[in-house]
């Protein structure tokens, strides 16, 4: 009997050590998921201030366009979309506007997703930093949920912060008629 009462201690206490000494290395790689998380985040802020420029650049540029096009109306005497759409300057420009207006709505919904991959993000962080703090008192099987549930997050989060990229084939262009009547008023 007082033979497996110390067993029973030996194998708590080896328990306990071997527990003990899983934290250190729980914390450090909570640690390093979170530097990965932060380099993460800084892909994502990258990523969307070069689309905020992008749309910028695109809006700056349509107003350009449209500037041209006022000069050549006026030049020409052009009123409605009809006369405007024989001009080929007038077309070229119009062709200009409408695919800036496509890409200026693409880059857009990407800034809309790489905002909820931010949000994301910080929310990761702010959930690992406290994991850190509490790491002695986590369960086992909890902390691997977590750190399973973060890779998945991070993979998921990682393509938004890639270059991207766009193709014609996926780009929806306004109708040229629909570009003159935004900037120039309705066709008579």
């Amino acid at each position: 009997m007082k033979t497996t009462l110390i067993v029973r201690t030996l194998i708590i206490l080896f328990a306990l050590m071997a527990v003990a000494g899983c934290a250190p290395k729980r914390i450090e790689l909570s640690k390093k998921k979170l530097e990965k998380l932060q380099a993460l985040k800084l892909q994502l802020d990258q990523k969307r201030a070069k689309l905020e420029s992008a749309r910028n650049v695109f809006a700056q540029m349509i107003n350009g366009w449209v500037n041209e096009i006022n000069v050549i109306r006026q030049q020409n005497q052009l009123v409605d979309f009809a006369q405007a759409k024989a001009n080929k300057l007038i077309a070229n420009n119009l062709e200009a506007i409408r695919k800036a207006q496509a890409y200026n709505d693409i880059t857009y919904a990407e800034i809309l997703l790489t905002y909820e991959g931010q949000i994301e993000a910080d929310r990761l962080q702010k959930q690992i930093q406290l994991d850190i703090v509490m790491l002695d008192s986590i369960e086992e099987k909890k902390l691997a949920s977590i750190i399973k549930d973060l890779d998945l997050t991070i993979d998921k989060l990682q393509p938004r912060a890639e270059e991207l990229v766009i193709n014609q084939e996926n780009t929806k262009l306004p109708e040229l008629e629909a570009v003159w009547t935004q900037y120039f008023g309705q066709s008579p």
